[in-house]
């Protein structure tokens, strides 16, 4: 299971064939990362504003600018677990998060305006460049943000190691999706936020 994030409940990675995913998570709390969750509506909503009506808005000028949020477990939840980080801007919001409960990965959230709003939360064949001249090519879990008029596309990354080893202090990303659609957007500052998240996965914090 993918851990839940913004506006999803826990997502079943594998199926195996003719029989139904497993229902083990199902009693879980389906978002540990509430807060999370709830700021990265609040950068949601702020990017679908009028942006003329919007100069002197203070989290609009962060969002102009960009910047990290970062998320401390939930109480109660074992250390190391749901460690999680958010990248905003006004092209969209990029969300990295660690190992939760049974899924010993991590996860790579990109969320925008501009990616596909299924109507059910579905596979999508995307390629995912950040411009190491090896783009990947896979399919991806995409679904609608939930009351924020924005999509969703989420990568699964093997383990946390490799999502932070992956992490340079300057990244952009190109999604290409669809008809040969794409979402230009990257992060600037990401050594500290690998610092934070390799901190908190490790369970010092």
């Amino acid at each position: 299971m993918a851990p839940g994030g913004v506006g999803v409940a826990p997502t079943p990675l594998c199926v195996a064939d003719g029989s139904s995913a497993s229902t083990a998570g199902a009693d879980r709390p389906s978002d540990p990362a509430g807060n999370m969750a709830a700021a990265v509506m609040a950068m949601a909503k702020i990017m679908l504003q009028d942006t003329v009506r919007m100069t002197d808005d203070p989290l609009y000028q962060r969002l102009r600018s960009g910047y990290w949020t970062y998320f401390k477990p939930a109480p109660g939840v074992k250390r190391g677990d749901y460690c999680m980080a958010a990248y905003g801007t006004l092209d969209g919001i990029i969300t990295l998060s660690g190992p939760g409960d049974d899924y010993r990965g991590a996860m790579l959230w990109f969320t925008a305006s501009q990616l596909p709003r299924p109507k059910k939360q579905s596979l999508i064949l995307t390629t995912l460049d950040d411009g190491d001249g090896n783009p990947s090519t896979v399919r991806a879990i995409n679904y609608a943000a939930t009351g924020a008029g924005l999509g969703t596309i989420a990568f699964a990354v093997p383990s946390a190691d490799a999502m932070l080893d992956g992490m340079k202090d300057t990244t952009h990303y190109r999604l290409t999706f669809g008809k040969n659609k794409t979402l230009e957007i990257g992060w600037k500052n990401g050594d500290e936020a690998r610092r934070k998240l390799k901190q908190c996965i490790s369970g010092r914090g």
